[in-house]
């Protein structure tokens, strides 16, 4: 049996008049409907911590796959981001294979 599709929740909410009118000049600016603009407006604080996150994640990916391919010491990475705390896996702090 097929699942029903969840439904938005619905929600009554007073905006000052400005603000209303703000946002219906954005909405019409983006080719979006007030309640679109008001929901995009919302998520984009999930959205962006969301692309932090993966963007740190890719840094310390691209730092990892770098020392090991180039043979670099936790000191070279650390010279660069003091605040680097990982060790690359087979390697010591002095840079020596483990």
């Amino acid at each position: 049996m097929a699942r029903k599709k969840a439904r938005p929740a619905q929600i009554k909410i007073r905006l000052p008049e400005t603000l209303r009118r703000d946002l219906e000049r954005e909405a019409a600016k983006a080719g979006r409907t007030l309640n679109g603009e008001i929901v995009y407006r919302l998520t984009q604080p999930f959205v962006q911590a969301d692309l932090e996150t993966a963007a740190k994640k890719g840094a310390e990916q691209a730092i990892g796959r770098w020392v090991s391919a180039e043979g670099f010491s936790i000191e070279d990475v650390r010279a660069v981001d003091p605040t680097y705390k990982h060790r690359i896996k087979g390697k010591k702090d002095n840079g020596e294979t483990s």
